[in-house]
This record gives C-alpha cells, structure tokens and sequence, in this order.
C-alpha cells in the first residue's frame, strides 16, 4: 500500500514535531543544570574568598605572637646578663664578707650593714627569678598558641585544597558532560 505524498508529508511533520520537543526538553534540562552549576561555582568562589581571608587573618595573628616570642627573648636575654651581674655582684660581696669575718672584731658594725645588703640583694635576686620564671611560663604559653594557630592554618588549608580539588573534579566533569552533548548534538 503506497502512501499518498500528503501522508508522507504529515508523518514527516509529526516525526519533526516530536524530535523538535525532545530537543525542547532535552535543551530546557541543561539550561538547569547550567544555572545549577553556576550557583554551585558561586557559592565555592564566595567560600573560598571567605577561607582566604581568615588565612590572612590568621597570618598576621602568627606574625604579632612571632613579634611577641621575639620581645620575650630579648627580654630573657636582658634578664640573664643581669642576672650574671647580680651573680658578680654577689661573688664581690661574698668575697667582702670573707675579708670582713676575718677583721670581726675591727668592723663588727661593717660586717652587719655588709650582712644586710646581702640579704637585699638575695630577695632580689630571688624576685628576678620568680620573674623570670614568669616570663619564661608566658613565652611557653605564646609559643603554644602560636603552634596551635599554625595547626589550625595547616588544617583549614588542607580543606581548602580539598574543596579546590573537588571543584576542579566537578567543573572537568562539567566540561566532559558539556563536549559529550556537543559532540551528540553535532551527530544529529
């Protein structure tokens, strides 16, 4: 049974009517998925701008407690070269008091005063060190916050990389999706 040329004609129509939908629909699809992955790759940039900012943050917080650790050692420094005198200080007045018992009965008076300004001296001494040992407690404690803040840097940095990875997977996932359906659209 021959077709006449009009039902050719309208069935050619009705097969083009469909293949145009599919098209449609097919079309309609990946404009979604395009918006789709537009907000997604939004959403990261604006994330990873956020986690580069708390880097710098964090980066000039490791500079001032690097500061910080740097004044305290020059202060320990400046610490035990007094100490070292004092130390002098009180070797010389050993070494009086020594001279001194020997002539007790000459400079009993001298030997008192003498006795006296050792004591002085040995509360000072015995105060720059509890100061010392202070100022030591708190460079531990600066140089504990600044290793932890370094940890956390280390850790927030590692996620990023992570995050920066998975959107370059996802965006050549993207470009592979998007070269498939050039490639499909251009064999039809």
């Amino acid at each position: 049974m021959k077709l006449s040329p009009v039902k050719t004609v309208l069935v050619f129509n009705i097969a083009l009517s469909i293949l145009c939908f599919v098209q449609w629909s097919r079309e309609t699809r990946l404009h979604a998925d395009l918006a789709r992955v537009g907000a997604e790759d939004n959403k990261k940039a604006e994330s990873i701008q956020k986690l580069e900012g708390t880097v710098g943050k964090w980066e000039k917080e490791i500079a001032r407690l690097d500061t910080r650790v740097l004044e305290l050692q020059a202060q320990d420094t400046t610490n035990t070269a007094q100490i070292g005198n004092l130390n002098r200080d009180l070797k010389r007045s050993d070494n009086a008091k020594y001279a001194l018992d020997k002539q007790v009965t000459a400079y009993k008076d001298a030997v008192a005063n003498q006795n006296e300004n050792i004591k002085a001296q040995n509360e000072s001494i015995a105060k720059q060190n509890q100061i010392i040992r202070d100022q030591n407690e708190s460079l531990k404690k600066v140089a504990e916050e600044r290793n932890q803040l370094v940890t956390v840097v280390n850790e927030r940095t590692t996620a990023l990389n992570d995050t920066i990875n998975k959107f370059n997977t996802f965006v050549a996932q993207v470009e592979q999706s998007q070269a498939a359906a050039k490639a499909a659209a251009e064999k039809k």
